[in-house]
């Protein structure tokens, strides 16, 4: 006997025959189940795949939203630790004087710069000269071109040396003045007649007077020194002073920039003790009034307590002296009473007109 065959399960939508004559030339149901698998593994493939790449594009999208929140959130820090460290940075004296060290290296920078000018332009004056000297020689023909070329240099150079000369004799004159000024403790003051006027008058005779700028240095180290004194020695108000009028001399000096400060700080500790002395005083004078009015009302007290006392012992002096007048009183009515009763001896013998003899 032929075995039965079990077909296996046809899915009607993937393959239902039309007509009968479709299904002549339709394949045997056992090729049919085998042609039609593949296509079903085929599709749950693709839907599986699509669902893996949304799967993998929401992951990454995730991935990615976290990566830049990170990245946000590191980039804020880097900017907030850069501002602490530029505020912090700033806080530095050195950093905040540095636009000053920077003007004066400008000015320096300008002053250098100035000095090579000058001999520039009187290399300049003498090229000017020799040209005006030639431009004579060319138009006046008895003189000769050698004779103008060497009268005209040799006149600028005695104006210019005659020149050197006058201003080294008056900043001769001034480093004396100011030494003499420097004897006599004339540093800064009076205002006209003082040593750093007179080596400020210099540099602007001759700038970078070795003389000049020693003079002022040592204008700054002797204020330096008797600020450092006098703070030692806790005198704070007159170190102050003398650090005032030495950063008038050099507003650059470290040493009197700092000695300010912790003189500031030594001025604010002083203000601190003497407001608390003066707390102390004032603490002290309440506790002596509050001392003085108890002994004042202890005084009062006492003064009262007396006065009362005095004033009973005035009554009870006037009521003694009132009991005794009442005790006169009664003696004497008891007296008067004796001398007037009947039978009585006294009267019989005082008015006699009762004696029967």
């Amino acid at each position: 006997m032929k075995q039965a065959i079990k077909l296996p399960k046809i899915d009607p939508v993937l393959f239902t025959p039309s007509s009968p004559e479709d299904g002549k030339d339709t394949i045997p149901l056992n090729k049919q189940h085998s042609t039609l698998r593949p296509q079903a593994t085929r599709r749950e493939r693709q839907q599986t795949d699509a669902k893996t790449e949304k799967i993998e594009e929401e992951r990454f999208a995730t991935g990615f939203l976290g990566w830049l929140k990170r990245l946000t959130i590191y980039l804020g820090a880097v900017v907030a630790a850069g501002t602490i460290g530029l505020l912090f940075f700033w806080q530095i004296p050195a950093v905040q004087e540095l636009p000053e060290l920077l003007e004066e290296l400008g000015q320096s920078a300008s002053i250098s710069t100035k000095r090579p000018s000058k001999t520039g332009n009187s290399t300049a004056n003498k090229d000017s000269t020799a040209t005006k000297g030639a431009t004579a020689t060319t138009s006046d023909p008895a003189k000769s071109p050698e004779t103008a070329g060497k009268a005209d240099p040799d006149k600028q150079t005695a104006e210019d040396v005659a020149q050197n000369a006058a201003i080294q004799a008056e900043v001769d004159q001034l480093l004396v003045e100011a030494q003499k000024n420097m004897d006599s403790r004339r540093l800064t003051t009076p205002e006209s007649d003082n040593a750093l006027f007179k080596y400020q008058q210099i540099l602007e005779l001759q700038p970078g007077n070795p003389d000049a700028l020693n003079g002022i240095q040592r204008i700054t180290a002797h204020y330096r020194g008797t600020a450092e004194r006098s703070l030692r020695q806790g005198q704070v108000d007159q170190s102050l002073s003398l650090i005032r009028r030495g950063l008038s001399v050099d507003p650059d000096d470290i040493t009197l920039i700092n000695l300010r400060n912790e003189a500031q700080i030594a001025k604010q500790r002083q203000q601190e003790r003497e407001h608390e002395q003066a707390l102390v005083r004032e603490r002290e004078r309440k506790r002596q009034q509050q001392l003085l009015a108890q002994k004042r009302e202890r005084e009062r007290k006492r003064q009262k307590q007396a006065a009362i006392r005095a004033a009973a012992q005035r009554r009870e002096a006037a009521l003694q002296q009132q009991r005794w007048r009442q005790q006169k009183q009664r003696e004497q009515q008891a007296q008067k009473r004796s001398w007037f009763t009947p039978g009585s001896s006294n009267n019989n013998n005082s008015f006699g007109g009762f004696n029967q003899r």
